[in-house]
């Protein structure tokens, strides 16, 4: 098992190549209550006796930051550090209730877009559990539960404007303007650098909601291309929650059709039990990201 250190890169790593921003991570740098979380989250080891020491250490954080909205940033907080795969044989089953319960308290608080996202991705991967290890019947129970989520998810990223590709992200420009404060070249200067941070912030933003839109699909697609395959119930599904947002629907079921009818089209082997790789071309379809 690797350090905590190590662990705690990897975690970041991981969430950055999603397009994932890590609950306390948006607000590290602006209240000191991210700054507090953040290197507590970071002693995780993988095993449920430090994510019970690590769970116990972030709610003692609600003495002194009680409001509903710092509230579900701890929340989401527990939930992702119980919500961590680590491979380590003490740590994922044994936690994966933890990661649901926490998710589904910070949902009840106010949260901003990226964590409403975030907790449908905790929860549902917390429902599927070690789900290539599952028997038939049992998988088909879980994947049920686990799409719905992802499918809630994905209606939420939706619903708040998740675009199908990232977008380029404006630069912010330094101004440099000789005069007084209050002189017109230099208020003209502050207020075109806060309409760029504002433009930058908002290109971020919606990015990273490409990105989650891009997983609940990958993950709804994984789970109904394993056997016994049933494009039908995903297509029954995504038309009920995806209300709105049909092209979506259709072009995810889209996607899954194409991949059983074109398995030589995928980049390497797609054992059961594995996530769907990249293509080597592209379907068409809603949802896919470069």
């Amino acid at each position: 098992m690797g350090s905590p250190v190590i662990v705690w890169v990897l975690t970041c790593w991981v969430a950055s190549m999603l397009g994932i921003v890590l609950p306390w991570e948006a607000r590290s740098r602006q209240d000191p209550l991210g700054r507090e979380i953040a290197p507590i989250v970071s002693q995780d080891d993988g095993t449920k006796a430090t994510r019970r020491a690590l769970e116990a250490r972030l709610l003692s954080l609600m003495r002194d930051y009680g409001s509903e909205d710092d509230k579900g940033i701890i929340f989401a907080s527990i939930a992702h550090v119980y919500g961590q795969p680590r491979g380590h044989p003490d740590a994922r089953e044994d936690t994966a209730e933890d990661a649901a319960k926490y998710a589904k308290l910070a949902l009840k608080q106010p949260l901003d877009d990226l964590n409403v996202c975030g907790m449908y991705s905790v929860w549902g991967r917390a429902v599927s559990g070690h789900w290539p290890e599952l028997p038939s019947d049992r998988f088909v129970a879980v994947r049920r539960k686990a799409t719905v989520l992802y499918l809630l998810g994905l209606k939420y990223a939706l619903d708040h404007g998740a675009p199908a590709q990232p977008q380029p992200v404006p630069n912010v420009n330094r101004y440099h303007v000789r005069g007084a404060r209050d002189s017109p070249e230099v208020q003209a200067a502050r207020q075109q650098y806060a309409r760029e941070v504002q433009g930058h912030d908002e290109a971020v933003r919606m990015n990273e909601l490409a990105g989650y839109r891009d997983l609940f699909i990958r993950q709804c697609v994984t789970l109904y291309a394993q056997p016994p395959s049933d494009p039908d119930e995903l297509s029954a599904f995504s038309d009920e929650i995806l209300l709105g947002h049909e092209e979506v629907a259709s072009g995810m079921v889209r996607k899954l059709q194409w991949w059983q009818k074109n398995k030589d089209g995928w980049r390497g082997p797609f054992p059961s039990g594995t996530e769907i790789p990249p293509m080597t071309e592209p379907v068409g379809t809603e949802g896919q990201r470069p």
